[in-house]
């Protein structure tokens, strides 16, 4: 009997295993989560705060023969082909690691994390603990560190339940956009009454009784009744580090087959460096569908049906202040920028030396354009106008 072991329960890992259980009906098929939950959807974390979704809504199908095993790998030994985690070890055949990524907490921030009113924002636990602290207040200030598309998406739907709500970014947000388009959605937070501060460096805390009440800035007091850690993340592999396993600034390197730097073991998800699709540069993944994608490759290959994964065309489709937000491609500020404005639509379009076109932004609702998009950035085409 096979016996295939996915460390991680999340998008990729989920996916795998459902995958290697229908298809392999006679297999043991086993599951490690290092969380105490069943296995949930993580975009919708902030639904479930914010009470359009409830506990329920969040939890993934889980076919039968696949054996959900909550506790947390400790370290690989791929000679014996064993994983070894706080309470057994566990024997494979095959293996995929899909173990995702968590908050990155910058040490400066670590001696407040104790605070009853500090948050990070990465999984269900944190999201519970969240919604909990909320329902104590009806009005507060609310803090969000870190510019990034998690940190804007929580303090939209915060704003939308009336709190009052900061971002803090130490550099521009969403820092690796074009900075005219980093502008744009800095207008687009303004008008729904969100205050942004850029460039900005938080000079120490005031903490009373286990609760933050104050962050001071260089010219700024910010009194503070919720503060929310969106800092970034990293990648959950510290246990493979004493592996032969192969890691790029922690990440596992895959092949086009997610195969790690061991025959019989794959990556996938958060915790994998993958090929992107434009320039076949190496790149990490935090977007759930190309998780799901990850890990029907990687299990496909796990049953050794030679499955090649094409890599990641980068694709972020958000709303904010109710109007749609598309991002695709690379639309950082090394490449030529042109715009297009209309009353309702805003579209630029991004190309490199050669003028052919590698990337998308948009604001309305241009979702027809993205297939569209896709191709003219992967068959390196010019003719960004038949967009128009």
């Amino acid at each position: 009997m096979k016996k295939y072991l996915i460390i991680g329960s999340s998008a990729a890992g989920l996916t795998a295993a459902n995958n290697l259980a229908i298809n392999n009906p006679d297999s043991q098929v086993i599951c490690l989560s290092a969380q105490n939950n069943l296995p949930y959807n993580k975009c919708l974390l902030t639904d479930f705060v914010t009470g359009k979704k409830n506990l329920n809504d969040l939890f993934l199908p889980i076919s039968e023969k696949v054996k959900i095993v909550c506790d947390r790998a400790i370290s690989l030994d791929v000679k014996s082909s064993t994983v070894q985690t706080k309470t057994s070890v566990f024997e494979y055949d095959k293996l995929l690691i899909a173990t995702g990524s968590s908050t990155y907490v910058p040490d400066f921030y670590k001696n407040i994390l104790h605070c009853k009113n500090v948050f990070l924002f990465n999984s269900l636990d944190d999201a519970i603990n969240l919604k909990n602290h909320f329902q104590n207040f009806s009005s507060s200030n609310v803090v969000v560190i870190g510019g990034g598309i998690t940190g804007l998406e929580i303090a939209n739907v915060l704003r939308q339940k009336n709190f009052n709500v900061t971002i803090i970014e130490k550099n521009q947000i969403v820092r690796l956009l074009h900075e005219k388009l980093a502008a744009k959605l800095k207008s687009i937070l303004n008008d729904a009454r969100i205050k942004i501060l850029e460039d900005t460096q938080i000079q120490d805390f005031v903490i009373n009784n286990d609760y933050l009440k104050k962050i001071i800035l260089n010219n700024e007091i910010l009194n503070i009744d919720i503060l929310i850690l969106t800092t970034g993340t990293k990648p959950n592999t510290q246990w493979l580090e004493n592996s032969p396993i192969q890691l790029q600034n922690g990440y596992v390197v895959t092949d086009s087959n997610l195969k790690t730097s061991i025959e019989n073991i794959f990556a996938a998800g958060d915790c994998a460096l993958v090929n992107n699709m434009i320039n076949n540069e190496k790149i990490i993944n935090n977007l759930w569908p190309d998780a799901v994608k990850q890990g029907f490759v990687a299990s496909n290959n796990m049953l050794e049906k030679n499955t090649i994964y094409p890599g990641i065309f980068p694709n972020i489709v958000t709303n904010l202040n109710s109007k749609e937000i598309t991002i695709s491609g690379m639309c950082d500020n090394s490449k030529k920028f042109i715009e297009l404005n209309s009353k309702d639509n805003y579209q630029a379009f991004f190309a490199n030396q050669n003028d052919v076109v590698t990337g998308y932004f948009s604001v309305g609702n241009n979702q027809k354009n993205i297939a569209k998009v896709r191709d003219l950035i992967l068959q390196q085409k010019e003719n960004w106008q038949e967009l128009c």
